[in-house]
């Protein structure tokens, strides 16, 4: 099976098709034919491959309007699965247009959503959204809640045949964007609103809809400390919003290493009903005596409640990049992931393919280890490892009531068994066959405590 991916070069402002195997080998490439001076946006939702028929993709065309300046044009081109072009569609507000997602819809129609500039000033300060058909040919073209900024930048299906829109908000009053999120009928019309505050403008909302026809938000929530006002702690954020008034289900934040940029770029629910979240993460790593800090990729998968399994940090040939994302990923047969991205450095800026298992390991050492806990956390101690029949599992004297789970190494879980009280407490694992599991302990208020590595050998 062949896979296609996207890349887009930052400094020369080039697009590439590329054709790639499961292991990652590139099969080709086709560099595509700038339109004009067109800048192509960088978004991760920017391009759509439907049915494997054809992929269209959409950003801005500055090469047509230069009175007034500023101004551009949101462009949307649709490409045949050689990369050929079919055909090139422009629209144009009078000032400063752009496309930053687009989405397939029924019919082979086409949803694009970008924002659009009325003050000349390419500050975008309303949200658009245009309809296309099957040829481009629009057939309805809506804006939403203007203000200092707005712009929707992704965009699913609903389980009920409408829309799910997202994206940035501020008021000309506000300091601060809160992620906004919009359900939209085939006409384009509102069904509902969801502002979400306290959201780090730097990320755009990533969303995902659920088996129960509800709705998953990742992105990066601030926390805006009395002493660090100006850059304030971003934190990995995770929401459910209910299908039927956006209402909030529920929401969490994960830890990361210290200030900088964090934030989600995709989010997936997996066939066992797990969510996968990837975005960036900036992360503080000590080499000896030398200290840096890196935008690294980074992964995390979590139960259908939010709660944390694992998160997961990559970076590029050994550090050599220092800024690294993931921007899409996508469930293999093996249980495991392909995930896409980007890495800079100096004097390179490329597209990035990885393959992990289910852990979101690429080896085995990162298997034999459980990464990334945060300080409360605690380090089960578990014997014997590897066991047969029964292990044994030490825990704080004080800890109360909680859960074990175990999961396997497709991430599903394979047993649950009460904790009443803390010290040492003795599982069955007889009925589990051979192999490595991951042994995690919520409190009874379903905070992640703790987890270790199991071998099951007999």
């Amino acid at each position: 099976m062949l896979r296609i991916s996207l890349r887009f070069n930052f400094f020369s402002n080039t697009l590439s098709f590329v054709w790639h195997n499961l292991n990652g080998d590139i099969i080709k490439r086709k560099q595509l034919k700038r339109q004009g001076s067109s800048y192509y946006s960088i978004w991760h939702n920017s391009s759509i491959l439907y049915n494997n028929e054809f992929i269209t993709f959409t950003g801005y065309d500055d090469s047509l309007t230069f009175n007034p300046p500023n101004t551009g044009d949101i462009l949307l081109v649709n490409y045949n699965l050689n990369g050929d072009t079919l055909w090139t569609k422009r629209y144009d507000s009078g000032f400063f247009d752009t496309g930053y997602a687009a989405l397939q819809t029924e019919n082979k129609s086409i949803l694009g959503v970008g924002s659009s500039s009325l003050t000349g000033d390419g500050i975008p300060n309303i949200s658009r959204a245009i309809k296309y058909d099957s040829l481009g040919n629009i057939l309805w073209n809506k804006t939403y809640y203007s203000g200092a900024t707005s712009s929707l930048s992704a965009a699913i299906n609903s389980s009920d045949g409408n829309y799910y829109v997202g994206g940035q908000h501020r008021q000309w009053s506000n300091t601060y964007s809160r992620t906004m999120i919009l359900k939209l009928d085939q006409d384009g019309e509102l069904v509902w609103p969801k502002f979400l505050n306290n959201i780090c403008d730097e990320y755009t909302p990533s969303l995902c809809l659920c088996s129960d026809g509800n709705l998953i938000v990742g992105g990066s929530k601030c926390v805006y400390q009395a002493t660090v006002t100006s850059n304030p702690k971003q934190l990995l954020y995770l929401g459910k919003l209910s299908k039927v008034d956006g209402s909030t289900i529920w929401d969490t934040t994960y830890n990361t290493d210290i200030v900088g940029f964090n934030g989600l770029l995709f989010v997936q629910e997996l066939t066992n009903g797990d969510i996968l979240g990837g975005g960036t993460g900036y992360k503080m790593e000590v080499n000896g005596n030398d200290t840096t800090y890196n935008d690294l990729g980074v992964l995390i998968r979590t139960n259908s409640f939010g709660e944390l399994i694992w998160k997961r940090y990559y970076n590029y040939d050994e550090g050599t990049a220092t800024n690294c994302f993931l921007s899409s990923g996508k469930e293999t047969p093996d249980g495991g992931f392909i995930l896409a991205g980007r890495v800079r450095g100096t004097g390179f800026d490329d597209g990035w393919l990885l393959k992990t298992d289910a852990n979101g390991c690429i080896d085995l050492s990162c298997v034999n280890g459980v990464e990334e806990l945060d300080d409360d956390d605690f380090r089960l101690s578990i014997y014997p490892n590897p066991a047969e029949e029964y292990v044994s599992i030490d825990l704080p004297i004080l800890y109360n009531k909680g859960i074990l789970q175990v999961y396997n190494m497709q991430g599903q879980i394979v047993k649950i068994a009460p904790i009443t009280t803390g010290g040492t407490q003795s599982f069955s694992i007889s009925d589990m066959p051979n192999g490595i599991y991951q042994l995690v302990v919520y409190s009874s208020t379903s905070k992640l405590l703790g987890r270790e590595k199991l071998v099951v050998g007999r």
